[in-house]
């Protein structure tokens, strides 16, 4: 045997521990990651399956009173009532618009995020009274999309009708 082949012999040896070494370590680090994601789940309190897009939902709603209000003073009315009660960063969080309203019937729709829905319709019972006029906010329906919102506000309509 020559030296060559002594070299040769060596590198190749070396070469395969170093090929061992990374696919135990490469082997290792993905056990690492996915402990470090348990953790942070684990953390939050909530498993990767229920970290999910969020989704719109939109709350039909009639006002009774002995005035007819306009969208801006019942979309500035449900905004001080929700942070008053839930603070400004829930406020941010849920969202609350008033998307569609008709101030004939007084009915509207208030878009808001699924998480926050529930929140939005505690806020609406809340509310007494628009710019000192006694009022009750009446939450009727909740969807998940606005077509489905705007059917049923035409049917009350119609019902409101006959």
């Amino acid at each position: 045997m020559s030296i060559y082949d002594i070299i040769v012999t060596i590198l190749i040896v070396i070469t395969l521990i170093y090929g061992f070494i990374l696919y135990y370590l490469k082997k290792n680090f993905r056990k690492q990651i996915i402990e470090i994601k348990r953790l942070i789940n684990k953390l939050h309190g909530r498993r990767a399956s229920e970290l999910r897009k969020i989704r719109k939902r939109y709350i039909i709603f009639v006002i009774l009173s002995g005035r007819n209000f306009t969208k801006k003073e019942i979309e500035d009315t449900v905004r001080e009532t929700f942070t008053k009660y839930f603070g400004e960063q829930t406020l941010v969080k849920a969202d609350p618009q008033l998307i569609y309203f008709e101030p004939s019937i007084q009915r509207g729709v208030i878009r808001t995020s699924h998480i926050y829905k529930d929140y939005v319709i505690a806020s609406l019972g809340l509310i007494r009274k628009i710019n000192d006029t006694p009022c009750l906010f009446i939450p009727l329906k909740t969807t998940g999309t606005i077509k489905r919102a705007r059917k049923i506000l035409y049917r009350l309509r119609r019902e409101l009708q006959k």
